[in-house]
């Protein structure tokens, strides 16, 4: 991502009539590149409250079914961060060594 990109977005975001479509595919590609970024850096794995997650291991005994992709619903900090996710029927709270953001 370069300047000339992040300056793009934040015009767009300052238009009263700007394109929504435009809007929406400068929003995703900043998103994407600073995701890019932060695995480059190992920062996070980004959980953010909305983000989609596959769950790839059970350590804290929820009761999701590995692959199964859930939703981030709430956050608790705790001396395991654990983030409350919901597969639309069921809420399990996961910590981030069992799953990976999509």
């Amino acid at each position: 991502m370069n300047k000339e990109t992040i300056a793009e977005v934040i015009a767009l975001l300052n238009t009263a009539n700007y394109d929504t479509d435009t809007l929406n595919h400068k929003r995703d590609e900043l998103v994407n590149t600073l995701k890019k970024q932060l695995s480059i850096y190992n920062v996070s794995k980004s959980f953010a409250l909305g983000e989609n997650v596959k769950v790839d291991r059970c350590i804290h005994g929820h009761e999701f079914e590995l692959g199964q992709v859930v939703t981030i619903v709430e956050y608790e900090p705790s001396q395991t961060t654990s983030w409350l996710c919901s597969d639309g029927r069921n809420q399990w709270w996961l910590s981030e060594d069992e799953g990976n953001v999509l």
